[in-house]
């Protein structure tokens, strides 16, 4: 049954609902989703049993997360479908229309929306709980009239892993809605009762999670081929998470609270001054945060103590356990040939817990445009010894914020980082760090700034990755012209990737083949190049 849930959420302590100002469109549409929320609170019974639990007051929210996926362009201008800029152009004047209606005069004001957090269980495979984001903008209309023209369906995120036909890098297809709301409502409506769209949406949700598709998705053979592929990866998937007998129970929860909170005892985990920190931070004083955080190099690359060795040798214990049970593994990237993906062996929802209470307001407070709204991660372990992987070329990360963190062992030797330029600055191959890991001690900074993991000398280095990701941030950029910047000088010859690189080579004069370069690098002189 749902339960009430009044929890910090995953971005900033939840305001009441009358410190919220809105004007115009928005404030209608506030208003309806807080009634319909009401009345679903009010009456937990007359949901259906797969909604755990629903938070009960609305958090602001980015316009981003409203927005449907890119439509599907046409890159050459003739086949009949809008160009990719046509497309951008559309989606401007879209969320400058969202602003004019909230605001007045002339100029728009910033588009805003609203979100709440639900627990979603359907059948098997889909019967453990999922972390479903309800999000609406100034276009929704609770519609309890029956009458759903003029309103827009909500969109929904889940932040759990999910392998599904509707469920798209985490967005639920939105044309779901449209072909199953008008027949959910009226069934719902047989029971008696105005049935607000808020209440379709959560029986939807609940109804998509079952090893049956919902409706006939097409009349091609392929469209239910696609639906079994989704339900068997799903299968297996659960069938690695349930046959691996762990040595620490309790860094496999079966499901990630809502705010991360009362699952994880944090003080057996971090260092206890990041923990203090954590709690200042989160009653609003950033100052015992900063004081513990290392400028690294100025602006960009930051580290901190973050796990206690106790947890360090925890976590390597249990990876290492894994590696050993005979279980699937699958490497964590194209770049690393040992390691694991955390992910995939039973351990993201601790890893979700993470970003929420350790990831989140420190990637907030230090990168704020990047790191203010989280909400999914690529989690993994790496591994560097001799007969193994040595090092990894310069390269940039898939995230939008990495923490890396050493985890051992105690006595390697070298096997640091080496960081460039941010990707496409014009000092993006310029040389700016030589980082030493430590055992315990967390270095963070922006996917897009070029790094490369120096080989080992000796021994073995393990650390944990969280490639950390805002849905929000990568729509913004994704609307954005990003243009390489021409080098100003030659770069260096520390920041030269043999495998990433566009013309590794341009402005060497003398190369030297690296270790752990896979391909044979010419040593002849290359003429200034841009």
């Amino acid at each position: 049954m749902a339960a009430k849930a009044e929890t910090a959420g995953a971005f900033a302590s939840i305001p009441t609902r009358q410190s919220l100002v809105a004007t115009g469109a928005m404030l209608q549409a506030f208003e309806m989703f807080c009634s319909d929320l009401d009345a679903i609170h009010a009456n937990p019974a007359g949901l259906p049993d797969g909604v755990v639990c629903i938070e009960s007051t609305p958090r602001q929210a980015p316009a981003e997360w409203t927005e449907d996926e890119d439509e599907e362009t046409c890159p050459c201008g003739t086949c009949g479908r809008p160009t990719p800029q046509q497309a951008a152009a559309r989606r401007r004047d879209r969320l400058e229309s969202l602003g004019k209606a909230e605001g007045s005069g002339s100029a728009p004001s910033p588009p805003r929306a609203w979100s709440v957090m639900a627990q979603i269980v359907g059948g098997e495979p889909y019967h453990r709980p999922i972390r479903a984001r309800i999000t609406i903008a100034s276009n929704y209309r609770s519609g309890e009239d029956g009458e759903d023209e003029g309103g827009v369906w909500p969109s929904i995120f889940f932040l759990d892993s999910i392998s599904h036909l509707m469920v798209r890098e985490g967005r639920v297809v939105p044309d779901i809605f449209d072909i199953l709301g008008a027949s959910t409502r009226r069934r719902l409506a047989k029971k008696g009762g105005a049935v607000s769209r808020l209440r379709v949406v959560l029986d939807m949700l609940v109804g998509i999670l079952w090893d049956q598709p919902p409706i006939r998705l097409d009349d091609s053979a392929g469209a239910e081929v696609a639906w079994d592929r989704a339900v068997r990866s799903q299968r297996e998937r659960n069938r690695a998470e349930s046959e691996y007998q762990p040595i620490t129970p309790s860094l496999f929860p079966k499901e990630c609270s809502l705010d991360g909170t009362g699952v994880v005892n944090w003080s057996d985990v971090l260092v206890p001054e990041l923990h203090h920190a954590l709690g200042a931070l989160k009653a609003g004083d950033q100052a015992p945060m900063r004081a513990m955080m290392t400028e690294e190099l100025p602006q960009l690359v930051y580290s901190f103590p973050m796990f206690s060795h106790s947890f360090c040798e925890t976590l390597l214990g249990e990876a290492e356990h894994y590696e050993g049970s005979g279980m699937h593994i699958q490497r964590p990237n194209s770049m690393n040939n040992y390691g694991l993906i955390l992910n995939q062996v039973g351990m993201e929802h601790w890893m979700s817990m993470l970003q929420l209470v350790v990831a989140q307001p420190i990637s907030n407070l230090i990168f704020p445009d990047e790191g203010e709204f989280l909400d999914s991660h690529h989690s993994f372990t790496v591994r560097y010894m001799a007969g193994e992987d040595l090092g990894l070329d310069m390269h940039t990360d898939d995230s939008d914020v990495t923490f890396n963190v050493c985890l051992g062992k105690p006595g390697f030797t070298a096997a640091g980082l080496t960081f460039c330029g941010v990707m496409a600055k014009q000092d993006h191959r310029v040389f700016k760090l030589k980082y030493a890991h430590q055992i315990g001690r967390c270095v963070m900074h922006l996917g897009r700034q070029r790094h490369g993991a120096d080989d080992i000398s000796d021994g073995c280095r393990v650390n944990l990755i969280m490639w950390n990701r805002s849905s929000a941030f990568r729509q913004r950029r994704a609307k954005q012209t990003h243009e390489y910047e021409a080098e100003s000088a030659p770069p260096s010859e520390a920041c030269l990737s043999f495998t990433h690189g566009k013309l590794p080579c341009a402005y060497l004069t003398i190369v030297h083949v690296s270790a752990r370069s896979p391909i044979p690098v010419p040593s002849y002189a290359y003429h200034h190049h841009r």
